[in-house]
């Protein structure tokens, strides 16, 4: 069976109609569909075209990729009997309960994730601290700063009886010199408090003396102590979960997040190759991730490296309008490079 796409030709604009399971089940298909169009000449380059977004949830594990030849589109969702949805989570399947009262399930392979969201809210992965901070005691000699820092021997006592192998993908957290840092560690030495992280920070841990910057430790199975929070065990392939009091396993349901970008607009001013008058309208954006480089996380000022759901280089007229951004785990919309006349209006970001 062979599926027509028919384009509805109104008196300003072609417009395609998206549904889950429809004939266009996606806006990438949507998109793809409208570059055919384009390509053949059924629609003129800078004609608009609407593209309606039925009710429901739209899952992504790519974002949608938009160029300067996908210029004057508009994607409209659902105004009422329902919200037009664009994820990029996976919904795990039912926990399981083991002896230990751990809830466990498996994890499909190749899926990795630094997020999870239960039910509709955001869980902390194992850490410790599991409120509050630590806070560093002493800095390292000057040509160490940036990697090494001094902890309160006592605040260390719980790893002595944590194997060495089990820090492996230990992450330290800081709040230092007006920014924060996610660094992996390296090294710890108990019996000093010698905490050595890697790469370099951009900053010594103790830029601004005598002031003692906050840190907590994240991501060891030995953290998992607290409900509410979460392990994923590489080795075996399974996320580990404690729950929070009232959660039924029956019902509790885990998402987590296969991409790290929703929507990616693909601009460039300089080289004259502008997206011109893209629109969202009355569509949601939810489940986003982030994935902790190679090189750790340290920017200078205002996480100015840092991802966003929606990224918009090289925009002319760019509108996002009535939308939602949720349960995303960097910045929500960002119009970086080369943007003029963009705008985002009557939107809720939470």
């Amino acid at each position: 069976m062979i599926a027509h796409v028919m384009f509805a030709i109104a008196l300003f604009a072609a417009e395609l109609f998206v549904s889950p399971g429809g004939n266009v089940p996606s806006p990438q298909a949507a998109v793809q569909e409208v570059r055919n169009a384009r390509k053949t000449g059924r629609i003129g380059r800078s004609e608009r075209v609407v593209i309606r977004l039925a009710a429901g949830v739209y899952r992504v594990d790519a974002p949608i990729v938009l160029t300067p030849e996908d210029s004057h589109i508009s994607f409209i969702g659902s105004r009422d009997g329902g919200r037009s949805v664009i994820s990029g989570g996976r919904p795990l399947p039912l926990f399981d309960v083991g002896a230990d009262g751990i809830w466990r399930v498996r994890v499909p392979k190749g899926v990795a994730f630094e997020q999870l969201w239960v039910d509709g809210s955001w869980r902390d992965r194992a850490r410790t601290p599991n409120a509050g901070f630590f806070y560093m005691d002493h800095p390292a000699e000057e040509r160490a700063a940036r990697s090494t820092f001094f902890a309160e021997p006592d605040d260390l006592d719980h790893l002595l009886r944590v194997p060495s192998s089990s820090l492996t993908n230990a992450i330290v957290q800081s709040w230092h010199s007006w920014f924060a840092a996610r660094r992996r560690i390296r090294s710890i030495d108990i019996k000093t408090g010698c905490i050595v992280t890697e790469p370099q920070n951009r900053w010594n841990y103790f830029y601004w003396r005598p002031y003692r910057p906050r840190y907590r430790l994240e991501n060891y199975i030995e953290a998992l102590d607290a409900p509410g929070e979460w392990f994923l065990d590489g080795k075996s392939g399974e996320l580990l979960y404690l729950p929070l009091p009232g959660e039924d396993r029956r019902t509790t349901r885990a998402v987590v997040p296969t991409t790290d970008m929703l929507v990616d607009i693909r601009g460039d001013r300089l080289a004259g190759r502008l997206v011109e008058g893209v629109t969202f309208e009355d569509v949601d954006f939810e489940n986003c991730g982030y994935f902790l480089p190679a090189g750790g996380q340290s920017d200078s000022q205002a996480a100015e490296n840092e991802p966003a759901a929606i990224r918009v280089n090289g925009g002319e007229g760019i509108g996002f309008r009535r939308i939602g951004v949720a349960h995303v785990s960097s910045y929500g919309v960002w119009f970086e490079r080369g943007c003029q006349n963009c705008s985002v209006e009557n939107s809720i970001f939470s």
